[in-house]
């Protein structure tokens, strides 16, 4: 009797513990955790589009050489929610609080004491497919992903520095004023990363992700009658780390 019983228990933490740490088809995940986003910039040189000075006519579809940009880390916050369709496929949505970048000028570009030319948010939600190795129920298990995410802009801000050094450089004179705009686009992502299943609801999870996106920086510089138009194309192409806590329904 005292053979069966301890059959009976060693087959009842079997089962718990092949339970426990269940990923399984049904299974709806919420994270929340830290983001870091580390862009690796290119930049076109400045692109001369437009200008009604006759100085600046035959610069008109001409390019500035010795001009470009780079973009700082950030950190933000981020969300998943990520429901598990069978016990190793998933779809992930991935949202988050809009990291604050700063863009710095390079060679003419570049302000005295390094300062920023512009900020601005960064909005990315993204749609994933992942793919999780291993089975239900193992404590530990890697995954890759492949998605796409939206990429747009907002409180784009130039600061002093730039407006004075765009005015004299595009209109050629002091006190001009320029806007900008950000083109939106769509990127792909490439994620992976790895689950360890702290118990029958709590995760934590690290991941990797690269995205290969760009904008197109849209300038418009006036001062008084005068008007110029310039853009470059930045290649941000940001590296995400994730570190996150989840919690399984």
């Amino acid at each position: 009797m005292k053979l069966k019983h301890l059959t009976i228990a060693a087959a009842a933490m079997l089962t718990a513990s092949g339970t426990a740490f269940a990923q399984q088809a049904g299974d709806t995940m919420v994270s929340a955790g830290w983001f870091h986003l580390s862009p690796q910039v290119s930049s076109d040189p400045l692109h001369v589009t437009g200008s009604n000075i006759p100085g600046l006519a035959s610069q008109v579809n001409s390019r500035l050489g010795n001009t470009g940009a780079n973009v700082d880390d950030a950190d933000t916050l981020g969300l998943t929610l990520t429901h598990f369709f069978t016990d190793n496929i998933a779809v992930e949505g991935v949202f988050g609080v809009p990291p604050k970048f700063r863009l710095y000028g390079t060679g003419s570009l570049a302000l005295p004491g390094g300062g920023s030319l512009a900020s601005a948010k960064q909005w990315s939600p993204a749609v994933l497919l992942k793919y999780y190795f291993g089975k239900a129920n193992d404590t530990w298990r890697p995954f890759v992903g492949i998605g796409a995410s939206y990429f747009w802009y907002s409180n784009i801000e130039l600061t002093p520095g730039f407006q004075s050094l765009a005015s004299n450089a595009l209109t050629g004179g002091s006190g001009g004023n320029t806007t900008a705009q950000l083109t939106n686009s769509w990127a792909p992502v490439f994620n992976a990363g790895l689950n360890w299943n702290v118990d029958k609801h709590w995760t934590l999870a690290f991941s990797v992700s690269y995205i290969p996106v760009s904008t197109t920086a849209k300038l418009t510089t006036t001062r008084g009658p005068i008007t110029t138009t310039s853009e470059a194309k930045v290649k941000l192409n940001p590296v995400v780390t994730f570190l996150s806590l989840g919690y399984r329904f």
